[in-house]
């Protein structure tokens, strides 16, 4: 497996960690048969509470798109290890945000495909050549 298939884990991985956010919204609404506005509304939530729900929400597209960049330059044989490094850091992060504030089981899926992707793309990304050694001095 080579850097394009890492990439497209890590786009992949992105995609369903930033759908992880509105699915749970609704899967949330539908359960408890309220309206999807009143997840949201902050009058519902301690102030803690509802920090915890924000941040979770904008670490969650954070690192979704994350991932979805560092794909992308993998795929296209831009990127390297910092890119798959990304990838491993930005999916572990997706997936403790996904758990905490919002995203479940879905944001758990995208984040393991990132971490997949970025690990893949650790192992198969190209060495970095060592320079040869300097010529010896010419001998008088």
């Amino acid at each position: 497996m080579g850097l394009k298939t890492a990439g497209v884990l890590g786009i992949v991985g992105g995609i369903i960690l930033f759908v992880a956010i509105p699915t749970a919204i609704a899967l949330t609404a539908a359960i408890f048969r309220i309206p999807a506005s009143d997840i949201l509304n902050p009058a519902n939530y301690t102030p803690v509470g509802y920090a915890v729900l924000v941040s979770g929400i904008i670490m969650n597209a954070i690192s979704a798109l994350v991932l979805i960049i560092a794909g992308a330059l993998l795929t296209s044989d831009r990127g390297r290890i910092p890119s798959a490094i990304l990838m491993t850091v930005f999916g572990v992060l997706g997936i403790v945000f996904s758990l905490v504030a919002i995203g479940g089981i879905l944001g758990l899926i995208g984040g393991v495909l990132g971490i997949i992707g970025g690990a893949l793309g650790m192992v198969s990304a190209p060495k970095v050549q060592e320079a040869p050694p300097p010529p010896p001095p010419p001998l008088q």
